[in-house]
């Protein structure tokens, strides 16, 4: 009977360390580290002081006292786990592993896209005819078509990026500035700023600008006004980004130089000095003509935008992709990418007041969610990783610094959400049951 008393003792001290490893133990009638309950006696010897031994040969300690041949450290064999004993000389300091990175150098692609910087300065028809319609075929609704259109584009997220104005002939709500005495439509009512910025003057302009019943149509103010609003943004700008022109127009000049020679000669001098011109015909203009006045811009022939807003957006989207076009390349470059790997730890550098790393005394802690920790044994090496449990080993057994996951056991780690793996140091090491 009292065989199976001491077998007792040793299961119900075993469930206790499973609950709370290296933590301070107190002691009871029934455990022999205190050596309050006695002595006892087991098949094949005796007791004195409160001793104990047993047949089985896996342990002994000092009754009252507490020291003894292992210093009070009970080593119990379960199973073939050996499990150290709660001791109050044991403190376990509990440190998060550093986790180990794998780096991989690697080739990336990318397709690099840049715009050409470019100006585009609209010059735009604000006569009479755009809203009245007279003479016919003009349309009343060319000038609303224009300000949609206009709107439209600059608002659109494929313009951003670029420099944008605006000019109206005649210029002003008095059509002030008709080529008498050498003036010309040069004075921007919006000048040439990037998108999306100088988007709402833009359109704040179009609707204060819409025109009268009396204005002409003077063709030359606008093609001078244009050129060489064009020509000073050059001089001006610090990364000589190019300017073109853009005349829009409903019908035939009805002031100024009305000679289709001389005004097609003013284009053509703009553009060998550098300004392109587009030319966009709304209802009611002789397309002929423009072409000619296109072709002298560099832009070989005018864009019928007598469709309404939609074919005048078309034909602005059609300009930005000429004059602003992207210009793509592919740039292989070399990139370090760091791979956290799992299961895989370094153990954490020890303080110079530590004691030195006793790799006898190192365990491993899982915590799962909403869970009590856990304390997984120790193996000698990978090749010794059991099935039936979790485990874990060292990279070197002597002088470790990493820790490794079996691999069963790193399969239920992967697949736990929110765990935390603790390394506690200080304590007897727990070894996993052989599988």
């Amino acid at each position: 009977m009292v065989g199976a008393r001491y077998v007792g003792v040793f299961l119900v001290f075993g469930l206790g360390f499973r609950l709370a490893a290296c933590a301070p133990h107190s002691g009871s009638d029934t455990d022999p580290s205190n050596g309050a309950g006695g002595a006892s006696q087991g098949s094949g010897g005796e007791s004195s002081k409160g001793a104990t031994s047993s047949s089985g040969g896996a342990s002994s300690v000092a009754g009252a006292n507490g020291t003894g041949e292992n210093g009070g450290i009970l080593h119990i064999r379960d199973a073939g786990t050996t499990r150290p004993p709660a001791d109050s000389s044991c403190g376990a300091v509990a440190e998060v592993p550093e986790q180990i990175t794998k780096y991989i150098e690697a080739s990336i692609t990318d397709t690099i896209t840049t715009l050409t910087p470019v100006a585009i300065f609209i010059m735009q028809d604000r006569s009479s005819s755009m809203v009245t319609g007279r003479p016919a075929p003009a349309s009343p609704m060319s000038w609303d078509n224009s300000a949609n259109a206009i709107t439209a584009f600059v608002k659109d997220p494929m313009s951003v990026g670029l420099d944008i104005g605006l000019g109206t002939f005649p210029y002003g709500p008095n059509n002030t500035a008709d080529c008498s005495a050498g003036t010309d439509c040069g004075m921007p009512v919006v000048p040439i700023a990037s998108l999306p910025g100088n988007a709402q003057p833009m359109t704040d302009a179009m609707v204060a600008q819409r025109p009268g019943n009396n204005a002409n149509t003077p063709t030359e103010c606008a093609l001078r006004g244009m050129v060489n609003t064009c020509l000073t943004y050059h001089a001006q700008s610090p990364t000589a980004e190019k300017c073109v022109a853009v005349l829009v127009t409903d019908g035939n000049p009805t002031a100024c130089d009305q000679n289709e020679q001389n005004l097609e000669a003013i284009i053509t001098d703009g553009q060998m000095k550098g300004v392109d011109t587009y030319v966009l015909g709304l209802p009611g203009v002789n397309l002929t003509t423009l072409d000619a006045w296109a072709h002298a811009g560099g832009t070989d022939k005018a864009i019928d935008v007598s469709g309404g807003a939609m074919a005048f957006v078309a034909a602005l989207n059609s300009i930005r992709g000429k004059v602003s076009h992207q210009e793509s390349h592919t740039v292989v470059t070399k990139q370090v990418i760091s791979t956290p790997l799992k299961c895989q730890w370094k153990i954490p550098a020890q303080k110079p007041e530590d004691p030195p790393l006793d790799p006898e005394k190192v365990n491993l802690q899982f915590t799962g969610p909403g869970a009590q920790p856990t304390q997984w044994g120790h193996v000698a090496s990978k090749a010794q990783c059991p099935t039936n449990t979790s485990a874990w080993y060292f990279d070197d057994e002597k002088h470790p610094t990493q820790i490794f996951l079996c691999p069963n056991t790193c399969l239920g780690v992967e697949n736990t959400t929110g765990a935390r793996i603790d390394i506690l140091l200080h304590c007897p090491r727990i070894e996993a049951p052989p599988s």
